[in-house]
């Protein structure tokens, strides 16, 4: 992770670290910007929202191919966003504004989780819809709710029948042309 996203958690830690913000308004800057900031922008902190998003459904990648456009795709959190703002919430509670605090520990805490939990991945409106009627929308299928204990990032999608995935690096060679990817991986969920 480099330094745009170990500035955005310096940031969360800051604001965690004042004691009489308001719950309600944390709540919101979790929601609205901390989970947006770190998954819709690349390392540089340039936006990369489709295009730089570094997982993307085969259906996904398929229908870019088709159209060469981000149009009718979803960026979708792999672990909802409300569990990662409400486990930020209830660690800032429980570590973050006790007297055992520890800026080092803290951030290496925060650093080691976020790069490994906290993406997206890019999917159709169909897809979408299957987390819906899977009730797997704003959920882990097994009730983990703690972000920080979550050890199958991708349950989610495999309960959704999302399943075929790929790593992709995004290019875009020249001004006015479309962008451009390579699948550097690609996996199944079982």
């Amino acid at each position: 992770m480099a330094e745009f996203k170990d500035k955005i958690i310096e940031d969360l830690i800051s604001l965690c670290r004042i004691e009489n913000f308001s719950k309600t308004t944390l709540h919101e800057c979790l929601r609205l910007v901390f989970s947006w900031a770190l998954t819709a922008r690349d390392d540089n902190g340039n936006s990369a929202k489709y295009f730089g998003c570094p997982y993307w459904s085969e259906a996904a990648l398929a229908q870019y191919d088709k159209n060469k456009n981000a149009k009718d795709l979803r960026h979708e959190h792999v672990i909802p966003r409300t569990i990662f703002n409400n486990s930020i919430e209830k660690y800032r509670d429980d570590y973050i504004l006790s007297a055992d605090f520890n800026y080092e520990e803290c951030f290496s805490f925060l650093k080691g989780h976020i790069s490994d939990k906290l993406f997206a991945c890019i999917i159709t409106k169909d897809e979408d819809k299957m987390f819906s009627q899977n009730k797997v929308s704003r959920c882990m299928p097994d009730g983990e709710d703690d972000f920080f204990n979550i050890t199958k990032k991708w349950a989610r999608y495999k309960a959704a029948g999302v399943t075929h995935i790929r790593k992709v690096k995004w290019s875009k060679p020249g001004k006015n042309s479309d962008w451009e990817y390579i699948v550097t991986e690609e996996f199944e969920l079982e």
